[in-house]
């Protein structure tokens, strides 16, 4: 694992871009419900949320603890995410309509 994020253009074979702000080892990552945003899961105190198309930061959501995993909900802009602490707590970001 190293700490960046390609993202591939697959029909074409081509790297359209990298995610390389995070310093640590990607642990999960999601794409969101209309595939225009990339949600990173690492070690840093933050998930990096970034523009598919550009990779420009989006937001960078603020962690107490390393994220074990992020999953973006099938039909809305919520990002569910699991840290690694005590609690078993799922936790969620953004805004339900």
């Amino acid at each position: 694992a190293d700490a960046s994020a390609s993202i591939w253009d697959v029909s074409q074979l081509v790297c359209l871009t990298v995610l390389t702000r995070i310093e640590w080892a990607v642990r999960g990552l999601s794409f969101g419900c209309q595939s225009q945003l990339i949600a990173l899961a690492s070690e840093d105190p933050y998930i990096e949320i970034a523009k598919v198309d550009t990779g420009e930061r989006v937001h960078a959501l603020k962690c107490d603890v390393q994220t074990l995993a992020v999953a973006w909900h099938p039909k809305a802009s919520v990002l569910a995410y699991v840290q690694d602490d005590d609690s078993g707590s799922v936790r969620l970001f953004g805004v339900l309509d």
